[in-house]
């Protein structure tokens, strides 16, 4: 197990809940790839520049938006978080609360890949992806 991984993924939560992608991403490659929803009509980033661009992008359609991690479950080289989502949309005013996981990949220390899951039942299945048992 590495608890390193777990941490650099708990610094990104606490880097994304304060807007900074540059920090939330500083241990990602440069070739990171991001693989959102399935049902996502954005496709896989790839790019850890890219990535920050749909970020920023993404909150300016926001009024309020947090991304907080409820827990995260560590596996070799993959980190399982299952996160919680909120937030209210800048022109519609929708508020939403979504839960979700997000398998973290690891490369000799470094994030190469994320994979987000949309649901808890997906969340299972990515507990489960990683190698993982409840």
């Amino acid at each position: 197990m590495s608890q390193a991984n777990v941490e650099a993924v708990r610094r990104l939560y606490d880097a994304f809940s304060t807007g900074d992608f540059a920090r939330a991403l500083e241990q990602a490659e440069p070739d990171f790839e991001w693989v959102p929803p399935e049902r996502d009509i954005q496709g896989p980033v790839q790019g850890r520049d890219e990535l920050q661009r749909l970020l920023r992008d993404q909150e300016e359609a926001y009024e309020e938006f947090r991304i907080e991690a409820e827990a995260l479950t560590d596996h070799s080289d993959q980190v399982v978080a299952f996160i919680r989502i909120r937030g209210r949309g800048r022109t519609s005013g929708v508020e939403f609360d979504i839960r979700a996981a997000t398998v973290w990949t690891f490369d000799e220390g470094r994030l190469v890949r994320g994979k987000v899951y949309p649901d808890r039942d997906e969340a299972v299945e990515a507990v489960e992806a990683a190698g993982l048992s409840e």
